[in-house]
């Protein structure tokens, strides 16, 4: 699917979730991904602030939520493997914008096209979270924002 690729700044499990993985197995990659994650943010806070710093801290945010709530996920790994392509089906327009947008900037770095893609990244971060809700409950949506 074309926006596969966007789905995974919205939602970082998207990738596992489509694999042929059982949900034990995602759960420990999960696990060990956290762990991983706050080893490096240890690392990072002995380390000066610096740009490189804060580009690494912001690849770990998306990941927050999910670690944080990691009893509450283990619940819901098999909704979102079942749901996961129509889940990215209904968001598929907000995915190709962020997409397009992305795809732009490439070509002309300018503050306008960024702000572009912050709307909508955060469109599409929208889409996911109400789907997640639509298709798998409350629970889901509350784990997703």
């Amino acid at each position: 699917m074309d926006s596969e690729w966007s789905s995974d700044f919205v939602f970082p499990l998207s990738k596992m979730l489509r694999s042929d993985e059982s949900r034990e197995f995602i759960t420990k990659q999960v696990k060990s991904i956290c762990e991983k994650n706050m080893e490096m943010l240890e690392c990072l806070q002995k380390c000066p602030i610096s740009n490189e710093n804060e580009i690494l801290r912001m690849g770990i945010k998306p990941w927050e939520g999910i670690c944080n709530n990691l009893r509450v996920l283990e619940t819901q790994i098999g909704c979102w493997k079942r749901n996961i392509e129509i889940i990215s089906q209904d968001c598929s327009f907000e995915s190709q914008q962020l997409r397009h947008s992305t795809e732009l900037l490439t070509h002309n770095v300018s503050i306008t096209l960024i702000s572009m893609i912050c709307e909508h990244l955060k469109h599409l971060s929208i889409c996911s979270v109400d789907k997640y809700g639509k298709y798998c409950g409350g629970v889901s949506q509350r784990v997703c924002k």
